[in-house]
This record gives C-alpha cells, sequence and structure tokens, in this order.
C-alpha cells in the first residue's frame, strides 16, 4: 500500500495498491488473537463502518461556540483550552456509555439469518440527542466477510452469549437478563493503541477501506453509503464512488444489457403472439 498517504486518499491510488479483502481479515485476525475483546470491538466497528468512539466508552467535551479564525474556520482546541471553556461555562464533559449486548441480535428472514448491530453515530456531536443507526449483515458462509463474522461470534460464545434475540445468559443454571450491559469496557484510545500496535493501522483507515469495500464488492451507491455511514451530507460517499468509477461503470453495463435483453425478449414475445394471430 502506499506511503506518505493521508486516510482518505487511499481509495483514490490504484486499485493493485490497496489492501485486499485477505489483508484487511489477516490484519484484524492478529488483534484478535492477542486480545478477544479488542478484536471483536475492531470487527464490530469495522462491519458496522463505525468510528471506535461509536462503539465502546467514550468521554468527550462539548463546546457550545468554537471561535473562528479572521477567514471563518473554526480554532482547534486542545484538551485544556476545553477544560477552561467548561469553567467559563461555554462547555460541559459528555459520557457515552458503550454498545450494550440489546444491540446485537440475530433473526431469519426466508431462511436466512442476519446479523443486525446498532451503534452511536456521533458525527455533529449534539449532548442532548444520540442518534444510531443500524447494519444488517447476512450470516452465510459464502459471505466474503464471514471470517470476522465467524471470530465475532467465537467472542460473543466465549463471554457467555447464549441467546441472541433476547440477551439472556445462562448462570447459576438460571436464564439472566444482560440485554442493557455493556459489550465493552475499555476507552476508543486503548482501542486505537491496540489496533496500531499490532497492525499500524489506525481505525480511520478501517473505516476508508470498509467504505471502499462496500462500493467494490457489494455494489453500494452514495445514498446506500450515506445510510449505512449514518453520514448526513453525501460529500464523503461521492468520494467513494468517485474512486472506485471504474465498478460503477461495471455495474452500469450490466443494467444496461439487462433492459437491453429484457426488451429484446419482449419484442419477440409481440413477434411471436402476432404470428400466431395471422
Amino acid at each position: 500500500m502506499s506511503k506518505d498517504l493521508k486516510p482518505w486518499e487511499r481509495y483514490n491510488i490504484k486499485k493493485e495498491e490497496r489492501m485486499t479483502k485477505e489483508e484487511l481479515i489477516n490484519a484484524l485476525e492478529k488483534v484478535y488473537d492477542k486480545n478477544h475483546a479488542v478484536g471483536a470491538c475492531l470487527i464490530i466497528t469495522f462491519l458496522t463502518n463505525s468510528r471506535v468512539c461509536e462503539v465502546v466508552r467514550y468521554r468527550y467535551i462539548y463546546v457550545k461556540n468554537i471561535k473562528k479564525d479572521s477567514l471563518g474556520r473554526k480554532i482547534p482546541l486542545t484538551y485544556e483550552t476545553r477544560k477552561q471553556e467548561i469553567e467559563l461555562g461555554n462547555a460541559k464533559e459528555i459520557l457515552r456509555d458503550p454498545i450494550k449486548w440489546k444491540d446485537i441480535w440475530v433473526d431469519e428472514e426466508d431462511g436466512e439469518e442476519w446479523l443486525h448491530i446498532i451503534t452511536r453515530v456521533e458525527k455533529g456531536k449534539d449532548p442532548n440527542k444520540v442518534r444510531t443507526k443500524e447494519a444488517v449483515i447476512l450470516l452465510d458462509e459464502d459471505y466474503y466477510l464471514f471470517k470476522l463474522l465467524s471470530l465475532l461470534a467465537s467472542y460473543l460464545e466465549e463471554i457467555g452469549w447464549t441467546d441472541f434475540n433476547k440477551g439472556y445468559i445462562e448462570a447459576g443454571g438460571e436464564k439472566r437478563n444482560v440485554s442493557e450491559t455493556h459489550l465493552f469496557t475499555f476507552s476508543d484510545e486503548f482501542v486505537r493503541k491496540k489496533l496500531v500496535d499490532t497492525t499500524g493501522l489506525t481505525p480511520h483507515v478501517l473505516r476508508n477501506i470498509r467504505s471502499g469495500f462496500l462500493v467494490l464488492y457489494e455494489g453500494f451507491t452514495v445514498q446506500d453509503l450515506m445510510d449505512w455511514t449514518g453520514w448526513i451530507s453525501p460529500e464523503l460517499a461521492i468520494q467513494y464512488s468517485r474512486s472506485n468509477k471504474d465498478v460503477i461503470k461495471k455495474r452500469m453495463r450490466e443494467v444496461v444489457a439487462k433492459e437491453g435483453k429484457r426488451k429484446e425478449e419482449e419484442q419477440e414475445a409481440r413477434k411471436n403472439s402476432y404470428n400466431l394471430q395471422q
């Protein structure tokens, strides 16, 4: 993979230089082997295209009115300046909970099993409102990321997960409701350090890779990416779609070819019908 690239530029490079599915799976498997909980957290983060802070415990300081420079750009705040804003009454500390057991479940539809994962959306932070999104993933051995799903299932079994749908575990011969129990207890900084130390990747790079995969391998459109990631603006989604325009073109050709075939079949059917009437 090319060096000296910003995370959001990695999917504008040549196809052969991108991280492959196998490389990505191997990287996350390495993290899982060293720490099952952190590995499972990163798998959830990757599959749902979330930020780590949207999955684990997250503490931040919300500033009401961020000062701007002479060009109208927001002036970056350090932790110390944020604390000062709290003392001045212009900010407050916010604590978000990790995802809970009830945020992950499996259901069946038409003979297929689907994994549902609900995570927060922290973009455009509002201390008075928590936005969420729901990712739905097919549990099928032919799914190209099934290896990651298997690792996640192993972790859930390891911590005593026995009923996906109701959030209960067996304890002392009795079922105990754990639906409100936090799935993880560590912070986003802890997860980031483990990922960087083990693979050299950052959580932001994982999000970019997943977005690229969704376009490359699953045919996501701009609107699909916005719905999946919780983005309000289409700008980022357009960026990923443009960087994979070869896939977009291929899919468009398939649609056109399919429509052309349908028209030919209709014409042939009308012709046969006309001949029968003669």
